[in-house]
């Protein structure tokens, strides 16, 4: 979720935090372009989808900036919230499994173990040929 509002300079609230920002004593905004980092590793191969936007509001993911680009047509109003959310889909998944020895090299190890086996039963056990 990706929140931001317009300054308003009859405000006098807000305390400077992240969760409630100040409204006054900031630069207004000039810009309607809001610009929204999305890595290419969360979105390869998945759909963008931006939840929150008014009616004339609109959006534009480019790959291969990386980068979510939201248009808000009201960037005047004092004091307007503009809050949105981004989702992929199909959704990223929940857990992240390093690879480790086992499922990189496990088949390596099984067939070296196997023909070491083999050679040692070869060994162990030689077969007599009988001539006659």
């Amino acid at each position: 979720m990706f929140e931001w509002c317009n300054a308003d300079p009859r405000s006098t609230s807000g305390s400077g935090e992240i969760s409630n920002p100040p409204l006054n004593g900031m630069a207004p905004l000039l810009a309607r372009e809001t610009e929204i980092f999305v890595p290419s590793l969360i979105t390869n191969e998945r759909n963008v989808i931006v939840e929150g936007l008014e009616a004339s509001d609109s959006h534009l993911y480019d790959p291969t900036r990386q980068t979510l680009y939201i248009v808000t047509a009201d960037c005047e109003t004092p004091g307007k919230k503009h809050r949105v959310t981004v989702k992929v889909r199909p959704e990223v998944r929940e857990k992240f499994e390093v690879n480790d020895f086992w499922m990189d090299n496990g088949y390596r190890v099984v067939s070296i173990g196997v023909v070491l086996l083999a050679v040692l039963i070869v060994w162990l056990f030689p077969v007599t040929v009988i001539t006659p």
